[in-house]
């Protein structure tokens, strides 16, 4: 969905710029570029998803189906203006989204796929320090 957005904000503003040689950007990128754009979304979306209030704020929203602004509100401590920021940080990379008339904010597929994918790291990262480090799991059972 998001992929799409971009396609589609690309071709519109190729529709303003001059183009004297005709040489506009097609609708979908050329397949040598479709890795690089993929790579760049993903990265971006992780730079956004793992900041500790951004974090928190996509945990709620997994958690219950939609979430209030001023409860969003309360529990970052962050001003309105700062969380609509926040919000839309979080909108542009694809994983939430804020319906206006109701005040809700929804977590998307893609939070979900990114906080599932840390999990899992995390999950990972505690098997292999229980693995390199057989004491600390005796010590913490005694």
């Amino acid at each position: 969905m998001r992929l799409r957005d971009i396609l589609m904000a690309q071709s519109r503003w190729d529709c303003f710029v001059h183009d004297p040689e005709g040489e506009k950007s097609q609708p979908l990128p050329p397949p040598e570029e479709s890795e690089r754009l993929a790579a760049d979304m993903v990265l971006r979306a992780l730079r956004v998803g793992i900041d500790p209030i951004n974090h928190a704020i996509l945990r709620r929203l997994t958690r219950e189906n939609e979430v209030a602004l001023t409860s969003l509100i309360e529990q970052t401590s962050l001003s309105r203006i700062a969380l609509m920021e926040t919000i839309n940080d979080l909108s542009q990379v694809g994983l939430a989204s804020y319906a206006v008339e109701t005040r809700q904010v929804h977590a998307t597929a893609g939070a979900i796929g990114l906080l599932g994918l840390l999990d899992e790291v995390r999950a990972r990262l505690a098997r292999m320090i229980e693995i390199q480090n057989p004491k600390a799991k005796s010590q913490n059972q005694s």
